[in-house]
């Protein structure tokens, strides 16, 4: 039996949970899963790996949804917790919770370990301080459309983080060199952006990434090649060099959070805002079933009418990086650009 403080406790089954399928489209997707000194999750796709802070010697697996939401309703501060053995050969083991004044049993399924197939790294390479910014940013300019896998991913080469639905391309240059050149679901390797992650390495058919406290993330890879998106840019380089000049005032980001409230979303979530440029306005629209939106702001250069829809929390990313634009001379695509940003959005 082994005494845990419950938040400490609730603490841990919270960071395994993003690897919980509660759908359980792979088999025990929707265990937490205790291997004496670990508790871990695992989708097929992405797990996550978290230290206990003494060996329990439990081995087996609970159902996750309501155990933690058991373990969400505990007033005690504190709780025991035990192995009580299967009465007969037909029965499960149990996992025993006990307060000052409760006491529930969990069914503690047998599993195997999961984890046979991610190998833990020996080397590990730190990350920059601005991984998590760049990570949050790049992954909302994947495509959500499966029809073209490729653009559903975040590439990540050497020390460059990329995406682009085919409409839109986000670069962003990490401080630091990495021997990388992978490819990754967006929606996986975005369940990173919910840990403080300060270390990566490659793993077989996984990325890996490691918390200070040592937690381990384990995503897994697209095997496809990623289009080279710096032939993309360079088909627009000349265009852009021959272009105008936008800078958008300091109210604008103000500007594109109130249109985003009456913006509509889309199936998956997402909202989008309609810009209109021209002479020197900005535009901004909006609409949903609950209401619309227009504001008109001012620009300091002339320009020919242009129109696009923008994302609007990638909108609000780049522009808190940078102002300025570049609308290409034939105003068929805006880019942005510092030194570590590169955002081009094809216009029309």
């Amino acid at each position: 039996m082994i005494k845990v403080k419950t938040s400490d406790f609730l603490n841990i089954l919270k960071k395994v949970k993003h690897a919980v399928d509660p759908k359980e489209r792979v088999e025990l997707a929707n265990m937490f899963i205790f291997q004496d000194d670990i508790v871990y999750a695992y989708n097929d796709e992405f797990a996550v790996i978290h230290p206990l802070p003494m060996k329990t010697g439990i081995v087996g697996g609970v159902r996750a949804k309501e155990f933690i939401n058991f373990i969400g309703k505990v007033r005690d501060p504190e709780i025991k917790i035990s192995v009580q053995k299967p009465q007969d050969s037909k029965s499960y083991a149990s996992m025993l919770i006990e307060g000052g004044n409760f006491e529930s049993k969990f069914v503690l399924y047998e599993t195997d370990f999961l984890l046979k197939e991610i190998k833990i790294p020996d080397k590990w390479y730190d990350l920059p301080d601005n991984f998590l910014s760049a990570l949050k940013t790049v992954t909302l300019a994947v495509s959500k459309n499966l029809s073209t896998p490729i653009f559903a991913c975040v590439h990540w080469k050497n020390n460059i983080l990329e995406a682009t639905d085919n409409f839109r391309l986000v670069q962003y240059k990490l401080q630091g060199d990495y021997p990388f050149d992978v490819s990754i679901f967006g929606d996986i390797i975005s369940k990173v952006l919910n840990y403080e992650v300060l270390q990566v390495a490659p793993s077989d058919n996984f990325l890996m990434f490691k918390t200070g406290n040592g937690i381990i993330l384990a995503a897994r890879l697209y095997t496809g090649d990623y289009p080279d998106l710096e032939q993309i840019k360079s088909r627009f380089a000349e265009k852009m060099q021959d272009g105008v000049t936008i800078t958008f005032s300091d109210g604008f980001i103000d500007a594109v959070e109130r249109a985003e409230v009456l913006a509509a979303a889309d199936e998956l979530g997402d909202k989008y805002i309609d810009l209109k440029i021209a002479g020197k306005n900005v535009e901004i629209v909006s609409a949903s079933e609950i209401g619309s939106y227009k504001e008109m702001l001012a620009i300091d250069t002339e320009v020919k009418p242009v129109s696009f829809s923008a994302r609007a929390d990638l909108f609000k990313d780049v522009l808190k990086l940078t102002k300025e634009a570049v609308l290409s001379k034939d105003l068929d695509a805006l880019s942005f650009e510092t030194d570590e940003l590169y955002h081009l959005v094809l216009l029309g």
